[in-house]
């Protein structure tokens, strides 16, 4: 009842085969030399051994182990902060600015510009005839709503190519607009 696995140097090891997951209940996870409790140890200091399905086995075992999420490094990039918006005093001082893009065409435009009032949630919808650049997203600005209600104190996007680039950057900083 016991399942060989040759390994390198030429040293075998054993497992029973009518009970491969032993190890779930006798070997705690750090002694497996589980790593960050991502990749299945298949070549652990402490346990040289072989079943079928070994790599899913050690797999389920380290998601459902406390130990492991415990003390296991995050593998993603830390959250950034969560920063208030400012509470704004009057119309159009505060926007929310986006596009949706890749609709069907009519009269030719395919995407909106979109403009949100943060004060009275007011919606400004802008035809274009595909993604602007940087520019061309100042200048619908200007001609349909700066024209109409003065430069806002402020405006908040999704951080598109168009509103980090230095072109846009700099057009706003001259125009004193955070």
């Amino acid at each position: 009842n016991l399942l060989p696995r040759e390994v390198q140097k030429g040293i075998s090891s054993f497992l029973p085969l009518y009970d491969t997951p032993f190890w779930t209940r006798c070997i705690p996870p750090r002694d497996l030399g589980i790593q960050a409790a991502t990749e299945p140890s298949r070549s652990s200091r402490t346990v040289t051994g072989w079943w079928p399905n070994m790599a899913q086995d050690v797999a389920r075992y380290v998601k459902g182990c406390l130990v492991c999420a415990i003390t296991s490094t995050p593998h993603h990039l830390p959250e950034g902060k969560l920063v208030p918006l400012p509470i704004p005093r009057q119309p159009w001082s505060h926007l929310g600015i986006d596009f949706t893009t890749d609709l069907p065409p009519s009269n030719g435009c395919t995407t909106i510009f979109v403009v949100v009032d943060q004060f009275s949630k007011a919606c400004m919808l802008i035809p274009l005839h595909g993604l602007p650049t940087a520019l061309e997203a100042a200048e619908a600005l200007f001609q349909h709503l700066f024209r109409n209600f003065g430069l806002p104190e402020d405006i908040v996007s999704d951080q598109g190519p168009q509103f980090i680039s230095r072109a846009w950057l700099g057009f706003f900083q001259l125009l004193g607009v955070s």
